[in-house]
């Protein structure tokens, strides 16, 4: 158990650097919905260390209602930095779906609810990153793709939805062998997290101004 208790601490402290470089890097093309998820990726790691250390609250509403707040911000963000006009019109489409699929899994009970959105999530949103990666991949205007913001943010989202969605297939067994499968799994959305939170900050960092 050890060992996911350090990657849960590395993960938070990790959630810090993007926040940072918003304040460092002052640049004027950071959108504020941008900043609005850098801020809640901070506020939703300090909400969930407070209710694991000091509360007995149900986190998996915290979970699900936060998960439809995070996939909305990262599809606005797309929407606002990607420029691919067909793009553009299947990003909206998945915005609406998303606000719909969320009202929808309010017939689930909650264990079910978070599952249903958290599958959902994570392939529109693995699919989504995977196709744009390819696009920037064609079409970038960088000689370098590590340069391209859209390529970076697109790289963070598919190591962070596609790891994760790799651990909600099995959400199922993962309940019923709980003990043994939770130290084989929560170290992956760990450091899915991580990774996340990296290549996040090294996008920021290369956006243009």
């Amino acid at each position: 158990m050890g060992i996911i208790f350090y990657l849960a601490h590395v993960a938070v402290l990790c959630s810090l650097f993007p926040f940072f470089i918003l304040f460092i890097r002052k640049n004027k093309k950071i959108h504020i919905i941008l900043k609005l998820y850098v801020v809640e990726i901070v506020i939703s790691n300090l909400i969930n260390s407070i209710l694991f250390y000091l509360t007995n609250f149900n986190q998996d509403y915290f979970f699900w209602s936060n998960l439809f707040i995070e996939t909305l911000l990262i599809s606005i963000i797309y929407l606002i930095y990607f420029e691919n006009k067909f793009f553009k019109k299947i990003l909206i489409v998945f915005i609406v779906l998303c606000v719909l699929t969320f009202i929808y899994s309010f017939q689930f009970d909650l264990m079910n609810r978070f599952t249903f959105y958290g599958t959902y999530s994570r392939i529109t949103l693995t699919t989504l990153s995977i196709s744009i990666i390819i696009e920037r991949y064609f079409n970038s205007e960088f000689d370098s793709l590590f340069d391209d913001f859209i390529f970076n943010y697109s790289s963070a989202v598919l190591l962070y939805s596609g790891l994760q969605f790799y651990v909600m297939i099995f959400n199922d067994l993962i309940i019923e062998k709980l003990d043994i499968l939770f130290l084989y799994t929560w170290p992956i959305i760990q450091i899915s997290s991580v990774l996340h939170y990296l290549i996040l900050s090294r996008a920021i960092w290369k956006l243009k101004n």
